[in-house]
């Protein structure tokens, strides 16, 4: 017998590989579920795409149908292979998954526009990057300090539904501090996550960021005990 070499196939993996078999447990409607969860993932990246750029064209949004409509575009767009006049298999794949999820929870699409709303609204800046050396820095989907007010705003957009926490945006409010060299004591904060259908709201205060802005500086100093060789032993 001769087998077939199928070379183009070499180093890559199945969507769904006997390696996992975890699939062939799942009834027909679970195996969907699977696939929707496999293109979720590009899926929130695009939209996080697609979001900028409305918000720094400062481009409300009025219904959940133009939002829809508009997400859709985006992804059929980046997609689209001219030389085939058509759309790829992997973009084909997303605009599936944003149909079923969209379906599946109305929520969803509601959020994604009140997030874009709300940061316009507040002239935020999208993707703003925090730094404070290699090992710590980080992207805030969208951020705007009010040095009249003294208030720090920072807003992330979830489009996954994995449990989130506000500890991702107190990391960014100490790395802000940190970055512009600002006592967490004299600022105020507004951290909101926008997910499925809630939006969480925290106001911390300074001592709660300071805790993060201390560890961070403690982190540090092992990092650079580390690279000098001594280590913790």
């Amino acid at each position: 017998m001769i087998l077939n070499a199928h070379s183009r196939l070499r180093g890559k993996h199945a969507l769904f590989s006997p390696s996992q078999p975890a699939f062939f447990n799942c009834d027909p409607k679970a195996f969907v579920d699977r696939m929707i969860n496999k293109y979720r993932s590009q899926l929130g990246t695009d939209i996080h795409e697609w979001v900028v750029i409305k918000i720094k064209r400062c481009h409300k949004i009025t219904s959940n149908k133009e939002t829809f409509n508009s997400i859709d575009e985006y992804i059929f767009n980046k997609y689209y292979d001219q030389e085939m006049d058509s759309i790829s298999k992997t973009g084909n794949r997303i605009l599936s998954c944003l149909k079923q999820v969209t379906k599946n929870q109305p929520e969803f699409i509601e959020n994604i526009r009140a997030y874009v709303n709300d940061a316009i609204g507040y002239k935020m800046y999208p993707e703003v990057v925090l730094y404070f050396t290699d090992e710590f820095f980080g992207t805030t989907d969208a951020l705007i300090f009010n040095e009249k007010e003294r208030l720090l705003r920072v807003h992330d957009l979830k489009t996954g539904v994995s449990i989130v926490h506000v500890e991702q945006l107190m990391g960014y409010a100490a790395l802000f501090c940190l970055e512009q060299n600002i006592d967490p004591l004299t600022i105020n904060y507004e951290l909101r996550i926008y997910q499925g259908n809630d939006i969480l709201v925290a106001t911390p205060d300074g001592n709660d960021v300071k805790q993060f802005v201390d560890q961070y500086l403690a982190f540090d100093k092992e990092v650079k005990i580390f690279e000098g060789g001594l280590g913790n032993a």
